[in-house]
């Protein structure tokens, strides 16, 4: 299994490349789009020292890195909003002249204008970490817009990374085995995961909150995060699986600590489970902290039942539940000549069967007026959308609030370190992926789904065409509102930093259903 590594200057590459990482990986943050976005790591999800600022120091890190045969990556690994993906592109092609290796992307919009532009030529795109691949039908997908490695949601356990990997042999595979250990989702961070608050915060509705007075993030409901989270002991079990490369988190942690990984890793590599126990604790000063376990690990939110569905309705936007909730309905409850919403949470490689029997029953039974699919996760999209296209599913697709990917976690839009602009209220308001049209058409989406923001931002012109779209006056996987009143919640304004955000109306219009 190869080790990657991330850098952080130019300087590091031999040191990095001695400890053992085989490939390296950075990122790119720079004064322009600061100038835009403020400090916003709308660019690539890291902040500060995790990038590189200086066009030379990149030059000469990817110039080290390849006389030493390793390959460096670029991670554009956010979601972006239309205004901002010619910077990205531009981006991406002068990585590609200074002799960069590949790409780390996470928004599907991107991947969407690469391929329509056959912009991503001469460079490996990896599909990150952060679009959450759960399933084959989604690395399938992935595959047809020019990815040719996924890093698979460390939410999976081993056994369903190999159902995963097993079906699409021709792809590349990599996996986190060190450091960076969230217990939440990585492709739904900064989303599902910003509006439950707590010190006080967690059950006001979203538009009522001050968040001057500060609030903890959700993901640390659950502790601080794991110190040194490692997967050593799980290495063969990985390659077993069909993962080839292993990756180290830390982008922007002292360079001490990455080499410190590196290095344990690289140790522990002929040793037997308990000495290898005995090195962690050794190196670490700490018990052990493992990355994977024998079973899957959830950290699906608990509280995601959507009130504002229509009373005939089953399922939930992210709870694995959802599968038995819903053949439970269509066996009992679904009606010829009523409309029906299912609501299809992300399937990961155990509900498959689930998933496909859900999907055959309603393709029989139910026609475009009678059934609408409500989904929440890329490999069900395409699998849904190819059966669509193929003439045997007439249901109505509509791309859930999984899918939008919006930004809805106004701490790093009013947080002291961001000075709010127009174009960072837009990013935060905009979903990226439904600027796209065609897009949307070759899928057969006719509706998405979106989050209310704490700003008004009036749409761009070239937003969705046609599409129809259901607004939420809060995040559905969060807390419950403060109240039953959403005119009320609406006529609130957030406050951040003594500056009045007004949020008196819904972004977009709620669509009948």
């Amino acid at each position: 299994m190869k080790l990657a590594a991330p850098v952080n200057a130019s300087c590091e590459v031999e040191e990095l490349f001695r400890a053992g990482a085989d490939e390296l990986y950075c990122g790119f943050f720079d004064e322009k789009w600061q100038a835009s976005y403020g400090r916003h790591d709308s660019m690539n999800r890291r902040q500060g020292e995790a990038n590189f600022s200086s066009w030379e120091d990149l030059k000469n890190t990817v110039s080290k890195a390849k006389s030493l045969g390793v390959p460096v990556y670029l991670t554009v690994n956010s979601r972006y909003s239309g205004s901002q993906y010619p910077a990205i592109l531009s981006l991406i092609d002068r990585w590609r002249s200074i002799g960069g290796s590949g790409i780390i992307v996470r928004d599907i919009g991107l991947l969407y204008r690469l391929k329509k532009a056959n912009a991503g030529k001469n460079l490996k795109i990896t599909a990150s970490l952060l679009i959450p691949a759960f399933n084959h039908y989604a690395v399938e997908m992935l595959r047809e817009y020019g990815v040719s490695r996924v890093v698979l949601p460390r939410c999976l356990s081993i056994g369903e990374m190999k159902a995963v990997c097993s079906k699409n042999g021709d792809m590349e595979f990599e996996a986190m085995i060190m450091g960076d250990k969230c217990r939440m989702i990585d492709g739904f961070c900064r989303s599902i995961h910003a509006e439950n608050y707590l010190s006080g915060c967690n059950k006001a509705c979203f538009s009522q909150i001050d968040y001057s007075k500060g609030c903890v993030h959700l993901c640390m409901q659950y502790g601080a995060p794991q110190e040194d989270p490692c997967a050593v002991c799980s290495l063969p079990d990985l390659e077993a699986a069909g993962v080839s490369i292993g990756k180290t988190g830390g982008r922007g942690t002292p360079l001490h600590k990455r080499v410190e990984w590196l290095a344990f890793i690289k140790r522990s590599r002929e040793l037997s489970a308990s000495k290898k126990k005995e090195l962690y604790q050794s190196t670490f000063s700490h018990s052990c902290s493992c990355y994977y376990t024998d079973k899957a690990q959830p950290r699906f939110l608990p509280d995601c039942k959507s009130g504002y569905l229509p009373k005939n309705a089953a399922g939930h936007h992210s709870c694995p539940g959802a599968f038995g909730e819903i053949k439970a309905y269509l066996g009992k409850n679904a009606a010829s000549g009523g409309k029906n919403v299912f609501v299809i949470p992300p399937v990961t490689p155990d509900h498959i069967e689930d998933f496909e029997e859900i999907i055959d029953l309603i393709s029989k039974h139910l026609n475009e007026n009678e059934a609408e699919l409500v989904l929440n996760d890329y490999g069900a999209l395409a699998y849904c959308g190819k059966m669509k296209s193929g003439g045997n599913l007439s249901a109505k697709l509509t791309a859930g609030l999984l899918l939008s990917g919006q930004d809805t976690d106004p701490f790093y839009a009013f947080s002291e370190r961001n000075e709010s602009s127009e174009n960072l209220l837009r990013h935060l308001s905009e979903p990226s992926i439904f600027f796209q049209k065609e897009f949307l058409s070759e899928y057969g989406i006719s509706g998405i789904e979106l989050c209310r923001q704490p700003v008004e931002i009036k749409p761009s012109a070239s937003f969705c065409g046609e599409v129809n779209i259901r607004v939420y006056p809060f995040s559905v996987l969060s807390v419950k509102p403060c109240c039953g009143n959403c005119e009320k919640c609406r006529e609130k304004t957030v406050v951040r930093n003594g500056k009045s955000i007004i949020s008196n109306k819904n972004m977009f219009i709620y669509y009948p259903a």
